[in-house]
């Protein structure tokens, strides 16, 4: 089946890439000047800048304003919730405090969004027994 792979648009991809690089823990496999492939063994996630007309159009909202109005919602697995918050604060994004986090199968799951207003959900395992 392969590695899942993910691709997101963006006006800045080095700057969203250094986002999900350190939000996930994932290095930088290959880069060119209109994109950026993250991989490691489980998942490869692809930044792609976007390109004119439609760049000219994106006006990001500052602060960031969460774009909800996505049907698809990419979840990824990270190792401490409470860490994943400080690594999105300090490169622009937002993971949501521990008051709109929610339990569901085996995971401790919360949302945010990337530099560029991005929706993206985070998870952590829960301790067995929890």
């Amino acid at each position: 089946m392969g590695t899942p792979w993910f691709a997101v648009y963006a006006l800045d991809p080095d700057r969203v890439a250094r986002f999900y690089s350190a939000l996930l823990g994932i290095a930088v496999a290959e880069s060119s000047e209109g994109f950026v492939v993250l991989a490691c063994d489980d998942l490869e996630l692809t930044v792609v800048r976007i390109r004119e007309p439609l760049a000219s159009d994106i006006v990001l909202a500052d602060p960031v304003e969460r774009r909800e109005d996505t049907a698809v919602k990419p979840s990824f697995v990270v190792a401490d919730l409470e860490a994943s918050r400080r690594t999105a604060a300090e490169l622009g994004g937002v993971i949501d405090g521990p008051e709109r986090e929610w339990e569901f199968r085996g995971f401790r799951i919360v949302d945010g969004h990337d530099p560029e207003d991005n929706v993206v959900q985070v998870r952590a395992a829960l301790a067995p027994g929890s």
